[in-house]
């Protein structure tokens, strides 16, 4: 591999902070083991329920074994760590690829000197294969109906299409083929504990996508909605938010909406249906209108990535 020397500098800053992070881990200092437990306490919703992300580690099994892990990425950047502290036993993968699995690579690792504890001995059979081949449908033509743009409430954009006889996702820059399971419930290859349920209500096609912390809705979307100006109009108007203490404007302009902002250029406002926008600025590139019980709108949500339900209320 070849780095630049950007790209070095940040590579061996994240593998000096891991290192920092192990050496913390097995230390007998108690302000290290403060920091250890500080860091892998884990986070709760406000309904009680406990998540495997703590702060900042997130905080699971594998293979019946307790395990700290995170993944990283920026630009062409990729890296994952997995730790299973009481067998003092680490993995680390660092790539400046893309496209790379760090994560994938990581477990790859991991199986070859983790032995699974959650299965008894007359259980242990050989793992069924989880490769491209596991994907192959022999109904492929009945899942056509599901091919097309998905987006949450909370603005998870998903595309799933039927390819190569296989049920295949993308997400972001992230793309690859379902394995189906039980009751028609799918999973991906190397999560098999994500599952994908697809429903039919009406003429709306659903997905709820399942994580061990979360449930997330899709909804089926037309691309390439056409709104006339008469109906573009309700949404124009100031937006301002409370907690950041700034506005974003609404306009119509060319037959287009686009949102403003004093600090950057105007970005036009892509009509998903069901009051979804999105636009090509990462940090705000999901909008859902919010409306009252007289369907009259009120302000946005903006969820991206990271920023979740950060409200902007409609002031004129």
């Amino acid at each position: 591999l070849s780095y630049s020397v950007a790209g070095a500098t940040s590579l061996f800053t994240t593998i000096n902070d891991m290192s920092k992070w192990v050496m913390h881990l097995y230390s007998t200092e108690k302000v290290d083991q403060e920091l250890v437990k500080m860091l892998t306490q884990k986070g709760k919703l406000n309904n009680g329920k406990e998540l495997s992300y703590a702060n900042g580690i997130v905080v699971n099994e594998y293979k019946g074994w307790r395990q700290f892990s995170h993944g990283g990425s920026d630009a062409g950047y990729r890296t994952y760590i997995s730790v299973l502290p009481d067998k003092k036993m680490g993995f680390l993968v660092f790539s400046n690829l893309g496209d790379f699995d760090a994560g994938g690579k990581a477990y790859a690792l991991a199986e070859l000197f983790v032995k699974n504890t959650t299965v008894k001995a007359d259980d242990a059979i050989k793992p069924a294969i989880r490769d491209s081949a596991a994907g192959i449908l022999k109904d492929a033509a009945v899942w056509q109906k599901y091919w097309g743009d998905y987006i949450g409430e909370d603005g998870l954009p998903f595309y799933f299409e039927v390819r190569y006889k296989q049920l295949r996702y993308k997400i972001y820059d992230e793309t690859s083929f379902l394995i189906r399971g039980t009751n028609d419930t799918f999973s991906i290859p190397a999560a098999p504990e994500i599952k994908f349920i697809f429903t039919e209500k009406g003429k709306d096609k659903l997905v709820d996508v399942i994580t061990p912390d979360q449930v997330y809705h899709l909804k089926k979307y037309s691309k390439g909605i056409q709104l006339q100006d008469k109906d573009l109009q309700e949404f124009t108007g100031t937006y301002y938010s409370k907690e950041l203490d700034c506005s974003y404007g609404i306009v119509l302009k060319n037959h287009q909406v686009l949102l403003t902002n004093a600090k950057y250029p105007d970005v036009k406002l892509n009509v998903l249906g069901g009051d979804h926008f999105t636009n090509d600025n990462w940090w705000i590139n999901h909008l859902m209108m919010v409306r009252d019980n007289n369907k009259k709108i009120t302000g946005f949500q903006v969820n991206s990535g990271r920023i979740m339900h950060l409200q902007f209320d409609k002031i004129k």
